[in-house]
């Protein structure tokens, strides 16, 4: 029976590391999403020419 409990324990603390790997990913991806300008900001600057095939 407490080999059990320390099984169960070892579980908890696995999935709560993994909560907070997860909560760290999505403020990070957020954060790295803010960074990008908005479409409307846009100008060309004229360095690439795109022909078709």
């Amino acid at each position: 029976m407490k080999r059990m409990e320390k099984v169960k324990s070892m579980g908890f603390i696995a999935s709560l590391m993994l909560l907070i790997l997860a909560a760290v990913m999505i403020y990070l991806s957020i954060k790295g999403l803010r960074t990008i300008p908005p479409a409307n900001t846009y100008e060309d600057s004229g360095l690439h020419t795109f022909e078709p095939y």
